[in-house]
Parts: C-alpha cells; sequence; structure tokens
C-alpha cells in the first residue's frame, strides 16, 4: 500500500477529540473461495469526506458494507466510531446503490425519510410532528419538498438518490456511507450534495463515499482511498491523485494525458 500523510482542509469536534471514524485491521472479505477484500488495514479520520474509488470488482460496496456490519469478515477486525459496528449501528448512515433497492415499494417519499428517525424513536413509537418536520427539512434541502407525497418509484434515479441522501441527513449520524450516490445526477445537484456533506463535515461528521467520478472526488474530497482488492493509496487527495497511483488502481481502465491532470476513466 502507498502510504501518504494526512493533511485535512478542515477539523471538526470529532477530530479534535482524535478517534477514528473507522480502523479496519487486516480485514479479509471472501464470497466462496473467491477473495474480495484482501488484508485491508485503514484509519479513516474524523471530519472528513473521503472518496473511495477503484474500478469496477475492486471491492468498494463490499468494503461499505463492511464497514456497517452488513458483510461478513473472514479474518481481521472493525472499529467504527471507536466500538464494534453492532454497538453503533444508529450512529451510523448507509446509502446503498440504486440498483440494490426495491422500488416497487408502496412507500411515499417521505415515508422513506422518515425512516432515518427509526432508530431514535424507540419501541413502537410513531413519528412525531418533529420528526416529520425534520424529515420535511432534509427534503428541501435537496430540493425535493414538493414530492414528498410520490411513491418513490415514481421518482427519476437522480431523485430516488436524493431521497436516499435526505435519510441519511435526517438520521442525524456521525458517519455517512454513500455507495455511487452521484449516479444519474447532474453536475449542479451534484454541487449542491456536496455542499451539503461540507456542512456534515463542519459539525465533525465524516463522509467516506464510493464513486467512478474521479473529477467530482478531485475537486470535493479531503482525501482518497483508492482500491483494488487491496489498498493502493490513502491520503490527501493531491497525493492521490497522481497517474502512478491512478494507474496502480485501474490498470487498463485509466488514460491520463496532457500534464497528468486530466484523467479518462473507462468504466
Amino acid at each position: 500500500m502507498s502510504s501518504v500523510a494526512t493533511s485535512p482542509k478542515s477539523a471538526g469536534p470529532a477530530c479534535a477529540a482524535g478517534q477514528p471514524a473507522v480502523q479496519l485491521a487486516h480485514v479479509t472479505v471472501a464470497y466462496g473461495a473467491r477473495v474480495v477484500l484482501q488484508d485491508i488495514t485503514l484509519e479513516l479520520p474524523s471530519a472528513r469526506i473521503i472518496g473511495l474509488i477503484g474500478p469496477n470488482g475492486a471491492g468498494k460496496t463490499t468494503l461499505l458494507r463492511s464497514i456497517v456490519g452488513a458483510q461478513r469478515v473472514l479474518e481481521g477486525t472493525v472499529r467504527v466510531l471507536g466500538a464494534a459496528a453492532d454497538a453503533v449501528r444508529q450512529r451510523v448512515a448507509y446509502v446503498p446503490q440504486r440498483r440494490d433497492v426495491d422500488w416497487s415499494f408502496p412507500l411515499s417519499v417521505l415515508d422513506v425519510v422518515l425512516m432515518g428517525r427509526y432508530g431514535k424513536l424507540g419501541l413502537l413509537r410513531r413519528p412525531s410532528k418533529q420528526d416529520r418536520e425534520l424529515a420535511l427539512d432534509a427534503l428541501k434541502q435537496v430540493g425535493l419538498a414538493k414530492r414528498q407525497a410520490c411513491q418513490i418509484g415514481e421518482l427519476s434515479g437522480g431523485q430516488q438518490q436524493r431521497v436516499f441522501l435526505a435519510r441519511a441527513l435526517v438520521q442525524d449520524a456521525d458517519l455517512m456511507l454513500l455507495d455511487e450516490p452521484f449516479n444519474g445526477i447532474d453536475t449542479t445537484t451534484q454541487s449542491v450534495i456536496f455542499d451539503l456533506l461540507c456542512e456534515q463535515r463542519q459539525r465533525g461528521r465524516t463522509v467516506l463515499l464510493s464513486t467512478h467520478d474521479l473529477h467530482s472526488v478531485e475537486q470535493n474530497c479531503d482525501q482518497l482511498v483508492a482500491l483494488n482488492r487491496r489498498i493502493i493509496a490513502f491520503g490527501p487527495v493531491d497525493q492521490v491523485f497522481t497517474a502512478p497511483v491512478l494507474q496502480s488502481t485501474f490498470g487498463s481502465q485509466v488514460a491520463v494525458v496532457g500534464d497528468g491532470q486530466t484523467v479518462v476513466t473507462r468504466n
């Protein structure tokens, strides 16, 4: 693994406390005989926006699922916010890829966002007026307040992504894991979403997002994890987003042209 020193753009309360958001030690994950992640050791600091990049099949989704506790780890240990993943599940918001969601389920947009409040309601409690106000505010932040009564399957792909982001925001989590959150979203909406994520960082929260949009992570993330079944590199964007690291990560799927700053992906 290429190791580069960290140099964050900003710090928040969680960072000041010195507690890493995520700690992985020698984590290996396999599906049957096929090893998907091999000996992953990684420590992610708090109060950062961290991009997770790699080619298709690199194990990005598996890594996120391992952190949230949805994927069994064959070897190694996972610590999240200083504890086992199961112990802090309500402090972690996970936004899966659109393809992993059954969009035919008969729920309204508002109902989906309110699901982010369930962990704070307690047994058999129904969402309160305040919970609904928080959900509506989250929908306003992602520009979908007027679609609150729509069935979730009626929305476009980009709108569905924004609804799930609103659900993550209303959960008020300390760690947000976003799997390909920009699929089907235009550049203007991407900018709005990154502004929202920056607000979370200012509150001391950590965001880890996987994406194939290398330009966006270069421009908007504090740090990058380059993954291809193992950690290729981790550190500040300017030290990871380089021709040698990208070529080691993507191989023939990436071409670096000109002065090395322009990248054309072939995913």
